[in-house]
């Protein structure tokens, strides 16, 4: 039995018109299913009682937001104890056909770019002052960033739900925000220091680096909760990163609102600043401007400056691209901050805290 905006399928005969059913992978916290290509049903393999964030969120961006960049929610199956409690068990989605998640895709175009670099000159000078603009699907840091910020403007859509309501900003929400990151900056520095004798050279040198850096990054983390707070709090996605991204032709779709699947369910259904999902994308852009720097299956690369070069310009064009964008479709959200200094405070804490994470 289907709850949502269709009943989709009641019987095994009429599941069949939709196509034949086959599994399309399995996630560390579900598995899915494509009917033809009309649906996804995704089984959780994680079952909680309450409600499953993804299920609330997607319903809400289809149902009551409209938001267009990201799978319409069909339905959802659900188990009900005696009690009356229930645990969500699959939901379905729209089939979108898409050229693969940007991780994916962006990665690899990073790491054909720069092999190919290589071609237009071995000076890492060269990189910056001669050679060609980065092609599609790599200058896409405009297109995310105003996807963002209209998902973020989609969270903000005035309703009475409760669940989605925003709230405004309040100083007893930064200082909750200012210890979750806190302590997990100062988990992470307690995990790097037990493992410290067992690195490397060179990942010894950077986790020394790290290590002495503890009080600065403390310190970094309070400056927001120094500031006058503004703006407001939504739901989010809440685990946003290139991966959960598709590519699809000359646009993209936000998928899997589930939130970090190490957090609670009712940390993941919680209201906070949607810049933790800007934090999220620029973490990401980091990490895969870095990861075409790894050996890459005896593929010949440019000297490791040369790349080093070539993929911190891809980086630093592509945050700068998002970041622009982001802030200018943003602007007249109730969820951002009016105040500068304390929006990019605030997003400077929850880079930290996502970089620990």
């Amino acid at each position: 039995v289907f709850r949502g905006n269709a009943l989709l399928i009641t019987t095994l005969d009429e599941a069949e018109q939709l196509g034949t059913p086959h599994p399309i992978g399995a996630e560390q916290s579900n598995v899915s299913i494509m009917f033809g290509d009309t649906l996804i049903l995704k089984f959780y393999r994680r079952l909680r009682a309450g409600l499953q964030p993804e299920v609330e969120v997607a319903q809400f961006l289809t149902e009551t937001a409209g938001f267009a960049n990201t799978p319409a929610f069909l339905g959802s199956v659900e188990h009900r104890s005696d009690e009356g409690e229930g645990t969500m068990l699959a939901a379905a989605f729209a089939f979108v056909r898409n050229q693969g998640d940007a991780w994916e895709v962006l990665t690899s175009a990073l790491g054909r770019d720069v092999d190919e670099i290589d071609g237009y000159g071995t000076n890492a000078e060269d990189v910056t002052d001669e050679a060609p603009p980065f092609a599609y699907p790599l200058e896409i840091g405009d297109l995310l960033g105003r996807r963002t910020a209209e998902l973020h403007l989609a969270f903000a859509t005035q309703t009475d739900d409760p669940a989605f309501k925003t709230e405004t900003i309040t100083a007893r929400d930064l200082k909750a925000w200012t210890k979750e990151a806190t302590d997990d900056v100062k988990a992470m520095l307690k995990s790097l220091a037990a493992a410290r004798d067992s690195l490397d050279e060179a990942a010894g040198a950077l986790a020394d680096r790290v290590l002495g850096s503890r009080d600065a990054l403390l310190e970094r983390i309070k400056a927001a909760s120094a500031l006058t707070p503004s703006g407001a709090k939504s739901r989010i996605h809440g685990d946003y990163h290139l991966g959960q991204v598709l590519m699809v032709q000359n646009d993209v779709m936000i998928i899997d609102s589930e939130g970090e699947p190490r957090r609670s369910l009712d940390q993941r259904r919680a209201k906070t600043s949607p810049l933790r999902d800007v934090a999220g994308m620029l973490r990401s852009i980091d990490y895969a401007a870095a990861s075409v720097l790894d050996p890459r299956g005896g593929i010949a690369i440019a000297s490791q400056e040369v790349a080093a070069q070539r993929a911190s310009l891809w980086r630093d064009l592509t945050t700068r691209q998002f970041m622009e964008a982001y802030e200018a479709t943003i602007a007249a959200s109730p969820t951002h901050p009016d105040d500068p200094a304390f929006s990019q405070a605030l997003l400077d804490l929850f880079v930290m805290q996502k970089a620990a994470y």
